[in-house]
């Protein structure tokens, strides 16, 4: 089967913004992870639980733009990875939520393939999403 790559779209979810309410006046302004973060976070086959809850959080912390409210903005370049981290890792369920919610709704690759069964002729639809399905 051949696909051609013009086809293929960008998707950007409805509602999806890289701003998100943090509560008490405080917003974050998010940057999306870099292709090599991604690879890092979504190839990696260990096992080990707690290195992957420690990677979410360095890729959350590095995904930080900015903390502003109505009177201040803080860049997170300003900030040592520590910091970010500690930050990160000191976030309520809820805030959590909403961080969660910022990567699952981001804009991903997507195009919809449609494929025969060569035994039974009958065709299917078949999504692929996102650098995985198309690079994996």
């Amino acid at each position: 089967m051949t696909l051609f790559v013009d086809e293929i779209q960008v998707q950007y979810p409805e509602g999806h913004t890289d701003k998100i309410d943090m509560e008490n006046g405080y917003h974050w302004k998010m940057n999306y992870p870099s292709l090599n973060q991604f690879i890092e976070n979504n190839f990696d086959v260990s096992d080990k639980s707690s290195e992957n809850v420690e990677r979410s959080v360095k890729l959350i912390a590095s995904c930080i733009d900015s903390v502003y409210n109505n009177d201040d903005c803080w860049m997170a370049s300003d900030s040592t990875e520590k910091e970010l981290i500690s930050y990160v890792e000191n976030l309520t369920p809820r805030q959590y939520k909403k961080i969660e919610n910022f990567f699952k709704t981001m804009p991903k690759l997507s195009h919809t393939i449609t494929v025969v069964n060569p035994n039974t002729g009958n065709e299917n639809s078949v999504v692929l999403e996102g650098l995985s399905d198309f690079f994996g």
